[in-house]
């Protein structure tokens, strides 16, 4: 399951509509389509079509901050973190790899 669509099976678990978790996931729909459409796409493309894994590294970086930025929209909710703590992080983990194996790739082999 995608992180969008946990995050839509989520939202009409949590009432009333104008809590802070309620809008809180909404705005990391956003991100998480963001994500999705633009920064992989892109990063993907980047190193696909255009060679340029620094322009890759770039894309993946956003995705790092997008990520973080949903966690935060939370302000601290919950112990044990947010409904998509795991995900955030998942997504964390997956952009350092992908930094780090762009900063490995030199641009001649592309």
């Amino acid at each position: 399951m995608t992180t969008l669509n946990k995050i839509k099976q989520l939202l009409p678990t949590i009432p009333p509509r104008n809590t802070r978790a309620h809008i809180a996931l909404l705005q990391c729909v956003d991100l998480y389509k963001s994500i999705e459409v633009f920064n992989a796409r892109n990063g993907v493309g980047a190193l696909q079509r255009d060679q340029q894994p620094k322009r890759a590294e770039y894309f993946a970086n956003q995705a790092i901050d997008k990520a973080n930025g949903c966690e935060v929209h939370f302000n601290g909710r919950l112990d044990g973190g947010t409904p998509v703590t795991d995900e955030n992080n998942a997504m964390n983990d997956i952009g350092k790899i992908t930094t780090a194996i762009c900063q490995l790739i030199p641009a001649s082999l592309l």
